[in-house]
């Protein structure tokens, strides 16, 4: 009985497209040449493929989905031969008994390719050797760098340090993109949190013309430097609460208050001032 036997088995390229304009296939084209003794095989023949392990003791895939350890598929790929050659596109789920390649596959390092040969007459026949998938195969994992699924990369994934100011683009991060209670005293650098008194105080030249205001009762956090624009909501009580503040003491402190909006940049929205705050 005259077993066929695989003469050539050569693996061709990958049918990628622009990575800008369309997702990698999940397609290989494979090319091989099948001969019955020394005669090539002409007609319809029956193909099993499955990608396997250096040892062929772990199955990445089969063309029907059966195989295991190795082992043969169950169903058949009817494919045309012409002189001993045959082509198919493996993982084409139009074709029956054929299912998609995932690109999974090709995290292992070394992937090879098996198949099984039915010329009709001497039932299913093993080609040897295994033929070894080389570079082509691997630029399916480009679909996976393409298309990272949301969630997939997470703080735990990132060094510390690795994203800063100038990783983020102008208004990049704004408070839709941060969390209700994400950023707090704990996620600012020390030293951060300040009222706006103690941050017009450090940002204005020592001046005799200028006085020193006490910092206010309860320090306030600052905005991270990130925010484009940030609102502070800042108040200022008299000593014991007295009611110290008439008409004059009212225009001197606003008269202060224009004094400092102008020396440290800022801008006051409104104000209010009353008798004793």
């Amino acid at each position: 009985m005259k077993k066929p036997t695989l003469f050539v088995a050569a693996l061709a390229a990958i049918v990628l497209t622009h990575l800008s304009d369309a997702q990698v296939p999940q397609l290989i084209n494979y090319t091989g040449r099948v001969a019955v003794g020394t005669v090539n095989f002409d007609g319809s023949g029956q193909f099993k493929f499955a990608l396997v392990d250096g040892t062929a003791t772990t199955t990445f895939w089969s063309n029907d989905g059966t195989s295991v350890a190795g082992s043969e598929p169950t169903a058949a790929v009817t494919l045309p031969v012409a002189k001993g050659l045959y082509s198919v596109l493996l993982g084409n789920a139009t074709l029956p008994n054929m299912t998609a390649v995932p690109a999974t596959v090709f995290a292992n390092p070394d992937v090879r390719l098996r198949v099984w040969f039915n010329d009709g007459a001497n039932g299913f026949q093993l080609m040897t050797p295994d033929q070894r998938i080389a570079a082509v195969g691997y630029a399916m994992m480009a679909a996976t760098a393409q298309t990272v699924p949301n969630g997939a990369i997470t703080s735990a994934k990132i060094a510390p340090g690795a994203v800063g100011t100038t990783q983020l683009a102008v208004g990049a991060v704004g408070s839709a993109q941060i969390a209700a209670g994400a950023v707090g005293s704990t996620q600012l650098a020390a030293g951060g949190p300040k009222n706006c008194l103690s941050l017009c105080r450090e940002s204005l030249p020592r001046s005799p013309d200028l006085p020193i205001l006490p910092p206010m009762r309860r320090p306030r956090l600052k905005a991270p430097a990130f925010l484009p624009v940030a609102y502070y909501h800042c108040v200022s009580r008299v000593v014991n609460r007295d009611f110290v503040l008439g008409e004059d003491e009212k225009d001197k402190l606003v008269e202060y208050m224009r004094t400092y909006e102008r020396f440290g940049g800022l801008r006051v929205i409104s104000y209010c001032i009353m008798s004793n705050h």
